[in-house]
């Protein structure tokens, strides 16, 4: 039986229910189509396991025989449960932690067993196309991130008991649901609306990313890592915004080294460092850069006036100089490696740093707003 069934199909009389007319017309446009803001959502208490919602329609192309494009539009009436995607794997029986996993519809030609077409799920680490598919029939229409880590028993915790390998539940995206960037290693904040990376920072530049096990970047400067971010379609979380994305997370407990690569860790008081909406490293790993800041003096004449001084010769990437003695400061939250525990939470921040600083203990991570 067909995952997805058919519903409408250019001039092909005869097979019931896939005739054009007005009702499947309302079908094919827009590409997809539903009664609901998005269609891919988790199976309530099965972690390996996906739920398409009910009223779900999507189109596909194929060239006929003389290569025109023809259109397909399949869907699911009621809802439609995949209890284990990794019956759905391309390649490979298990599902990998730590990695990003592309939702694929394809298209089935008709064979021996059935005279219709059909379009099946497959689930692939390939985020082009999965194994043995064909682009030209096969659509991306989804995806999710793994939990890097067992996350262990937390008290209260959203995503306590989870198992490394197993889907995080706010990282589901579809074609209705999606950050406007790349969704690849993040996660949905629902409080904020917000799209924000699972990962400290790694790469710079267009290599941009939020990967597990990868290299953190730090010892760039705070107008450095915003460029870096806006070169993926991202920007920095805000003080407000950090506060609620890093929530759930070890609050008062921190690592006693510091991290190299992203993800997975456990603080000194053997607790997973996770928020409730699967971000890593939060607190108590490296300090991050969060949006904003504001300016630092030094010199007063009465504790509140600056004194007018001197441009210092720090100059950011020979984009513009910072005036003032220390000049504009950015705001860093969440504490570091081998600070006291009581110093590390999600409502931790800093604001003696200036922006210009590199500093090996200050990393940061990016977030989007839905596309």
């Amino acid at each position: 039986m067909a995952d997805f069934a058919a519903f409408w199909r250019d001039s092909e009389a005869g097979l019931p229910g896939t005739f054009l007319n007005a009702v499947n017309m309302g079908r094919v446009h827009p590409p997809v189509t539903g009664d609901h803001g998005r269609y891919l959502a988790s199976d309530p208490g099965n972690a390996r396991g996906l739920l398409f919602r009910g009223g779900t329609y999507i189109k596909l192309r194929a060239p006929d025989a003389f290569g025109a494009a023809r259109h397909y539009v399949f869907g699911v009436e009621d809802d439609f449960a995949v209890a284990d995607v990794r019956q759905r794997l391309d390649t490979g029986t298990e599902l990998l932690p730590g990695r990003d996993y592309a939702v694929y519809l394809c298209l089935v030609p008709p064979d021996g067993s059935s005279p219709a077409y059909r379009a099946d799920l497959a689930v692939s680490l390939d985020l082009d196309c999965p194994a043995g598919g064909n682009p030209g029939t096969t659509r991306k229409i989804g995806g999710f991130h793994t939990l890097c880590a067992d996350a262990g028993n937390i008290s209260g915790h959203p995503l306590s008991g989870l198992h490394a390998g197993d889907i995080l539940p706010d990282t589901l995206w579809d074609m209705l649901h999606r950050p406007r960037c790349a969704p690849d290693g993040m996660t949905f904040v629902a409080g904020l609306h917000l799209w924000a990376d699972i990962y400290l920072q790694s790469g710079s530049g267009a290599g941009t990313r939020s990967a597990f096990n990868a290299a953190i970047t730090v010892g760039r400067t705070y107008m450095d890592q915003v460029d870096d971010l806006a070169a993926v379609g991202k920007r920095l979380l805000s003080d407000e915004e950090f506060q609620v994305a890093a929530a759930g997370s070890n609050e008062q407990g921190r690592m006693n080294a510091r991290p190299s690569a992203a993800g997975g860790h456990t603080d000194n008081n053997n607790r997973r460092m996770l928020s409730a909406r699967g971000l890593e490293d939060c607190c108590g790993a490296l300090w991050q850069w969060l949006s904003g800041g504001g300016w630092r003096f030094t010199d007063t004449t009465d504790g509140y006036h600056p004194i007018a001084v001197n441009p210092s010769t720090d100059w950011p990437g020979g984009k513009g100089q910072i005036y003032h003695t220390d000049g504009r400061s950015g705001l860093i939250g969440g504490s570091m490696y081998g600070s006291a525990n009581a110093v590390c939470g999600s409502r931790t921040r800093s604001a003696s740093v200036p922006r210009s600083v590199c500093d090996d203990k200050i990393a940061c991570r990016g977030c989007a707003a839905p596309a």
